[in-house]
């Protein structure tokens, strides 16, 4: 059979990473964003790049349906994935699944019958990996989410050195707004002067915040280790109405929560802004604040749509459409495949990576490409 991968999540644009590398004695799964009953063979193993949820949604099903399964990350990655479950899960369960985890550091070896895994430094957050599968000369690289600055305090950037030919599988978490291209670390202090309600994703977004202004977060909230204090729910509203900032993360926008109260705070002043971070402006807050899903916002909310001052902030955290395509001249990949992002943004992307004369995917969304794949051209391509 050879090496082979398959994508297990993100068909249609639904959001999710996991992809099931395979040879004739071993299977590990990388990520698992996915649904466990979308995996039709028990993996020998699961590598975790990060903890985001789009990454481990599906980890406590899988964990329940392949009892044993050997699971690893970095030990940045199992300290956030405890607090992003605690989240999600009760306490009990979100420990029992967290102490499964086995630890490992950027550039172990991994033999997992006769494949080898390496995990790569990502980048993207403290502890983010990007997973390496080798057999018989043959390589699977599935990036995760990865990003090529360092930033200070955060994490370095993505360690492609010495990668060259196999199989890139690279996930388009390509932020929308252009202007990340041109991406400079000090000028992002002032991009977050302004007073208001600064939303963001649960781990790395905040934590690059805290490191690169003055905030303080809300107490309620997940992803921040270092941070000398927390505010209450009842400072924070405060902090807002009297003009200060303040930072929110996670999506719990359950009605009466401290993320609802938040939010409800500055939806009752029309001059209050919200800022989100790496997201496109939206006039409309309930769908975007918090990233929260339909019918969670409907008990939060109701069905009036509210409206408020909103903008964008942008931090590099995702590679740039840039960062991509120079990732894929330095790899020389014999083959990239594209994930993880809306249709039209992902053809987009495998044009231009085509026009760099290598061979672009994009598996799960296109009928024209089967969603196993076949490594067969092992070393570097001529």
């Amino acid at each position: 059979m050879g090496l082979t991968w398959r994508v297990c999540a993100g068909a249609g644009g639904r959001p999710g990473s996991a992809f099931l590398v395979e040879s004739d004695q071993a299977c590990v799964l990388v990520d698992a964003g996915c649904d466990a009953e979308v995996i039709d063979v028990r993996p020998d193993a699961l590598i975790l790049t990060h903890a985001h949820n789009d990454h481990i949604r599906g980890l406590a099903g899988i964990i329940e349906r392949y009892p044993g399964l050997a699971v690893y990350s970095t030990d940045a990655t199992k300290s956030a994935l405890r607090r992003v479950l605690k989240g999600e899960l009760t306490e009990g369960r979100a420990n029992a699944i967290s102490d499964t985890v086995i630890s490992r550091k950027f550039q172990s070896h991994l033999e997992i019958g006769d494949l080898s895994v390496r995990l790569r430094r990502a980048g993207h957050i403290a502890g983010a990996a990007m997973v390496e599968v080798s057999c018989d000369r043959r390589s699977v690289v599935v990036t995760g989410d990865f990003s090529r600055h360092a930033i200070p305090g955060v994490a370095d950037g993505a360690d492609f050195e010495g990668l060259r030919g196999g199989t890139l599988l690279m996930e388009c978490s390509v932020a929308q707004v252009k202007s990340l291209d041109s991406w400079k670390i000090e000028d992002v202090p002032a991009q977050l002067a302004d007073a208001g309600l600064y939303v963001c994703g649960a781990l790395g977004e905040a934590a690059a915040l805290c490191c690169l202004a003055d905030f303080e977060p809300h107490e309620n909230l997940m992803g921040f280790v270092d941070c000398p204090r927390f505010l209450t729910t009842s400072e924070a509203i405060l902090r807002l109405t009297q003009g200060g900032r303040v930072l929110v993360a996670g999506k719990d926008l359950t009605s009466g929560s401290a993320s609802w109260l938040l939010a409800a705070s500055v939806l009752g002043n029309k001059t209050a802004q919200i800022s989100f971070l790496n997201r496109p402006p939206r006039r409309t807050i309930g769908d975007e604040l918090l990233f929260a899903p339909a019918k969670t916002r409907l008990r939060a909310f109701g069905a009036t749509r509210k409206r408020c001052r909103t903008r964008s902030v942008e931090l590099p955290l995702h590679t740039p459409l840039s960062g991509l395509l120079e990732t894929v001249r330095e790899c020389r990949p014999s083959e990239v495949g594209l994930v993880h992002n809306q249709d039209d943004i992902l053809y987009s992307v495998c044009r231009k990576v085509r026009r760099l004369g290598v061979q672009a995917l994009v598996p799960a969304l296109d009928h024209r490409y089967p969603a196993a794949k076949q490594v067969d051209t092992p070393g570097e391509p001529g």
